[in-house]
């Protein structure tokens, strides 16, 4: 039984009866246990860094792609575009 509530507290979400007779998804049982919000914290952070680097990457791949000409329009040399996308991304 106490795997059972440990597993419970993990995160997993479990299915319950409505009054109309359906079943829906909650969340988990224990939002306030700490694995709970240790778990959700990591999960919020991986993808909140994972937005981070495809943003820094989209941003770095259009910069890239721009001729000399259209960079120094702009006011940016080449060797600052990792900084630039890098600023853009939140780094």
């Amino acid at each position: 039984m106490r795997i059972l509530a440990v597993l419970l507290c993990a995160g997993f979400s479990y299915i319950r009866i409505n009054k109309d007779g359906g079943t829906e998804t909650e969340l988990p049982r224990c939002p306030r246990c700490p694995i709970v919000r240790r778990n959700m914290t990591v999960s919020v952070n991986i993808l909140a860094s994972y937005k981070n680097w495809r943003k820094y990457r989209e941003t770095y791949g259009e910069l890239m792609r721009l001729t000399n000409r259209e960079l120094n329009d702009l006011g940016i040399n080449r060797g600052d575009i990792t900084q630039i996308a890098k600023q853009s991304a939140g780094y």
